[in-house]
């Protein structure tokens, strides 16, 4: 997972192991996983909860 500027805080990360990717897409899922994995709230309210992130292997 690398969103926006994330490099800056350490990102790409990988997702959760487990998860259902189609659940773990949904913005609440998505920016509650950000901001555990420090990604500044500030960004995640700057794109209002709609953060895009790139999905790939690293």
């Amino acid at each position: 997972m690398d969103p926006p500027e994330g490099w800056k805080y350490g990102f790409p990360k990988p997702a959760p192991e487990g998860v259902d990717p189609a659940e773990f897409g949904k913005n609440e899922n998505m920016d509650k996983w950000l901001a555990e994995n420090g990604y500044p709230q500030a960004l995640i309210d700057l794109y209002r909860g709609r953060v895009r992130c790139r999905v790939g292997e690293y």
